[in-house]
């Protein structure tokens, strides 16, 4: 079986060998991994993960980088130049960006919106999708990306969390959803009756390694073999096979992404 994760931070932050927590979680039949950077350092460190795959040809193949600056790390319009100096072949989506109002000393939000339309038009220009952050901006988030709409940007909300009327909405922008290990937690009802509706071919797997560690190993930190679990327990909530589900998400990356292999 063929399990994806789109989203995961391997990084010296969080890891002792982000080389080896990669190299075990491709061992255990991890086929993509979206190796995501949240600053242009993180996006830098990204870059260079892959370069030292590269000896390995195989593995090099199932990784992709996923670079941007998240909205909690918003500052300056001044770093969507850097930003763009780093975008090469490895490079495969911008994010994770977006917009965050979770808490009271987050950046400014007409300074997170001004670097994630930006960040956004960079993708456009590179023809490349986006992966969002979105938390307690639903309705800011929705008018972006509605203004959008035509230049047929392809974007993905990572670790949705949001309820069935606003996976409706983003649906049908033409959006797609990628799912964490917190479908698994008791208290994600909202979640799971997003999977349950989801058409098979705009959804996605993830972990958001470190983070968000699904049950039976919440608590633990996150490897993206994990993945795993999510994908077994939204195939039960879909009422379909793992391996079907592994296939669609498989297919589904590499077609959003623009991988081979």
């Amino acid at each position: 079986m063929k399990f994806v994760d789109i989203h995961t931070h391997p990084l010296k932050t969080y890891y002792e060998n982000p080389y080896q927590a990669v190299s075990n979680s491709l061992d255990k039949s991890v086929a993509f991994l979206g190796l995501t950077g949240c600053d242009l350092n993180e996006d830098q460190e990204i870059l260079n993960l892959i370069s030292l795959f590269k000896k390995e040809n195989e593995k090099v193949k199932k990784l992709f980088g996923v670079i941007g600056i998240h909205p909690n790390n918003s500052t300056s319009l001044l770093e969507i130049k850097k930003l763009e100096l780093l975008i090469n072949e490895d490079v495969k989506a911008i994010g994770e960006i977006g917009l965050d109002y979770s808490r009271d000393n987050n950046p400014p939000k007409e300074l997170q919106k001004q670097i994630f339309e930006a960040q956004i038009n960079l993708a456009i220009k590179y023809k490349l999708p986006v992966v969002i952050h979105l938390r307690d901006a639903e309705e800011d988030v929705y008018e972006i990306l509605k203004k959008y709409k035509e230049a047929n940007l392809k974007f993905v909300i990572h670790t949705f969390s949001q309820d069935l009327e606003y996976a409706k909405k983003i649906y049908d922008l033409g959006g797609y959803f990628s799912f964490s290990g917190v479908c698994t937690y008791k208290n994600a009802n909202k979640t799971r009756e997003v999977i349950k509706w989801v058409p098979l071919d705009r959804i996605f797997s993830e972990t958001d390694a470190p983070y968000l560690t699904p049950f039976p190993h919440r608590g633990e930190i996150n490897y993206s073999n994990y993945v795993r679990y999510t994908v077994f327990f939204m195939a039960g909530l879909k009422n379909i096979s793992p391996d079907e589900l592994a296939q669609k998400i498989y297919k589904n990356t590499k077609r959003f992404f623009n991988l081979y292999g």
